[in-house]
């Protein structure tokens, strides 16, 4: 009769503690999945345009508006308690320029705006 009870309180300890686990942030991986996708683009048109064709320096510049409008969006994103997720955009990729920033610079691009 004690097993059973134990056996059930057992039981019952690990559906709480499933169930109090906070989810994963929808919006944190959103934000993570558009992040890699543009960092992919960039690298894809690195590698397969020439740097001084109108082409190239058109993509950049709406790939640099494409990634300001993520970075508005993650200043409307709620973090919560996701540490990891926070410092990643507000102490790493927002703060220093990631390929996009650094190829507008490259090109002289960022001085037109």
């Amino acid at each position: 009769m004690t097993t059973r009870y134990i056996t059930i309180i057992v039981a019952a300890g690990c559906l709480l503690l499933t169930a109090c686990k906070e989810k994963p942030n929808p919006c944190v991986a959103a934000l993570l999945e558009r992040d890699k996708a543009l960092d992919k683009q960039i690298e894809a048109l690195m590698t397969e345009a020439s740097d001084t064709s109108a082409v190239y320096r058109t993509a950049v510049l709406k790939l640099r508006d494409e990634e300001q409008n993520l970075f508005a969006d993650v200043e409307n994103c709620d973090f919560g308690k996701d540490r990891d997720a926070y410092n990643y955009w507000y102490r790493g990729r927002m703060k220093f320029p990631g390929k996009i920033r650094q190829e507008v610079h490259r090109l002289g691009l960022d001085k037109a705006k």
